[in-house]
Parts: structure tokens; sequence; C-alpha cells
């Protein structure tokens, strides 16, 4: 069966990088470990592509986003302070969540563990983000290069009622992570899911621009910066069971 594009349903005949050609060609890091969630870990020395993106796509809606980001995340990349203003928080958030779609793809679309359904993809091509979803931003002290995902189920003992997909992305000084829920059964009205974290200085070391809670600009970066060691920690720290049947209770 031949792949179709994750956003519009049409099909997928673009290579989408996993990591964008403008990100690469900044900076090389050598060889990279793909760490995806319910998929054999990787280590890749050329460039990663995924077939699942149409031409349309590519060069439409999500070559726009990328060229109105740029002059945005290339001072964060280097560490510099940005203040990012409303439209430029859910421009950040839109692409982060888009590249946890990208990340997801690489499980392959006919998977049973693709977290992301065509309904979500078609939602964010419009610019509407995934239910249950939240990004933070970070900043690490050294240039660093790596991209991790898992899964994880949400529990009420003793049943499961629900699940959900964790993006923690690095590139040089900028950090981001994507949590995206969903619950078996829908609820009919506003909803907050409360999940265990692991501790951490996540007040300090974390920006969230995605739920937004007022208009107000944001400061980037945080009061404190991640050593790799915090970078480990923020990457499994939704990770409060078994790695391979993740359990987080609500």
């Amino acid at each position: 069966m031949a792949n179709k594009c994750i956003y519009c349903g049409n099909p997928a005949g673009s290579r989408e990088h996993i990591w964008p050609k403008w990100i690469l060609e900044r900076r090389t890091f050598g060889p990279f470990r793909l760490k995806r969630a319910g998929a054999p870990d990787l280590t890749l020395n050329t460039e990663l592509t995924t077939k699942a993106v149409c031409h349309g796509c590519n060069t439409g809606w999500m070559s726009k986003l990328e060229a109105a980001l740029k002059p945005i995340l290339e001072p964060m990349f280097e560490g510099k302070s940005v203040s990012m203003d409303i439209y430029q928080q859910q421009l950040i958030a839109l692409w982060m969540v888009k590249m946890a779609f990208v990340w997801d793809s690489t499980k392959g679309r006919n998977t049973d563990n693709a977290f992301f359904r065509h309904t979500d993809g078609t939602a964010l091509a419009q610019r509407i983000m995934p239910p249950f979803t939240a990004v933070w931003l970070a900043h690490i002290g050294e240039d660093y290069r790596s991209a991790d995902g898992h899964d994880i189920t949400l529990e009420e003992p003793p049943k499961r009622v629900g699940g959900g997909n964790v993006v923690t992305i690095v590139n040089e000084q900028f950090v981001a992570q994507i949590v995206s829920l969903r619950p078996d059964q829908l609820p009919t009205g506003p909803t907050a899911i409360q999940l265990d974290i692991a501790p951490g200085n996540w007040n300090n070391t974390l920006v969230r621009i995605w739920p937004q809670d007022n208009a107000n600009p944001i400061n980037w970066p945080p009061p404190a910066t991640l050593t790799i060691l915090d970078y480990l920690l923020l990457r499994d720290r939704w990770r409060t069971g078994d790695e391979t049947d993740h359990i987080i209770h609500l």
C-alpha cells in the first residue's frame, strides 16, 4: 500500500528530512542516533528522510512555516536571548509538533503503534494543535543534537484509560519537549489531565509555550541552563514505570 501524507492524506510522493536540511547545513555532529517510540534504535551516518509527506504540503504550508521560523530559531540555536511574542510562541509550538509528527512517521504509517492520526495531521496543516498537547523549551549549555521519543500509557488502575507520545529534541543549544495525550474516551467538557513526572528543577529550566495562559511575551533562555545530564533527566521525566510498558497514573 502506498504511503499517504500524514497531513492531508494525498499520496506521499515527497521525502521529508527528519532534520530539516537548513538545520543540518548549520552544523555537523557526526553519526546520528534515532530513538523512536515502539521501534528499534538506529545509528545513521547519512541524512534521515521519511516518505510521509506529499509535495504540496512539503513545499506549501510546511515550507512557509519554516521560513517564518528561521529568524526566530537560529539565534536560539546559538543560545542568544530571545523574547517571543504570542504569535512566535504559536509558530514554534506548531513547528515542534510538526517535528513530532515526522518522528512518529518513522515507525511506519501502517503500524499499530503510530500515535498521531490522520485527523490530527489535517488539523495541524490548518494550524490547529492536537488536543491535550503541551510544548516546553529549554536551553542546554553545550552544542548537541539528539531526538528521543517514547510512548506512554495512561492508567487508572487497574485499567488503561489512554495513551501518549513524548518527543524531546535538541539542536545546538535549543531544547524542546512535546507531549501529546489521547484519552480512550474523550471528555465532554474542558478537562485537565494530571500526570506524575520525575522530580527536577523544571520551573527554572523550562518555559512552556503551549498551551498559552496569556498574551504576554516569553523570554528565552529560562533562568537555569541544562547540562547533558539534566537533558537526560528531562527526556525521561515522564518515565515513572517500565520502559517497554510505560505507565503514568492519572
